[in-house]
């Protein structure tokens, strides 16, 4: 297969592009463009009836040389690679955005901690959440080495500060104003 020199550079520069490519949906937005520029025209794609993706130009079969068909070809390996790295890194991204918060709690330890600040106790969280007292306890030894805390009542002081940092931080005022008195 014969492939002008510049052609073959637009299509390293597409997959190139599509390397780094985090979001499926920006899949078309970056590699149709790209792909009319290689073939000179517009460019469909799909799915074929197998499940394997297609691009074509949107011309008529005359037009469409075989040197286009086959660059076609050969880029279609690539691109669905870029496109199977895109939803891998969507649903890893996913993945670690529901796993830990920034303070590295999981999602699971961020529910017992908001329950505890707002007061409740093990048995209730238990019940709220459908697991045992047991696991919620767990749950909080893990809370506490997670934030260097030795207790319950520093845990909740945590989860309050957290969910209403002005409040929390004029009442530590306040106190320390009354001290100093």
């Amino acid at each position: 297969m014969y492939v002008p020199l510049v052609s073959l550079q637009r299509a390293v520069a597409l997959v190139d592009d599509l390397a780094d490519l985090d979001d499926p949906a920006d899949f078309a937005r970056i590699a149709l463009p790209g792909l009319s520029r290689l073939v000179g025209g517009e460019v469909a794609t799909g799915v074929d009836t197998a499940g394997v993706g297609t691009a074509a130009p949107r011309r008529s079969p005359d037009e469409l040389i075989d040197a286009d068909r086959e660059l076609l070809d050969a880029l279609r390996g690539p691109l669905l690679s870029a496109l199977r790295r895109a939803h891998e890194r969507r649903r890893a991204r996913t993945a670690l955005d529901l796993a830990a918060t920034p303070d590295g709690l999981t999602a699971r330890e961020r529910q017992v901690l908001d329950l505890v600040g707002a007061g409740r106790t093990n048995s209730a969280i238990a019940h709220e959440l459908g697991i045992s007292p047991r696991t919620v306890a767990k749950h909080l030894e893990h809370v506490y080495r997670k934030l260097g805390v030795a207790n319950r009542a520093a845990a909740a002081w945590v989860a309050c500060a957290q969910n209403q940092p002005s409040r929390i931080s004029s009442v530590v005022r306040s106190t320390a104003s009354r001290s100093a008195s």
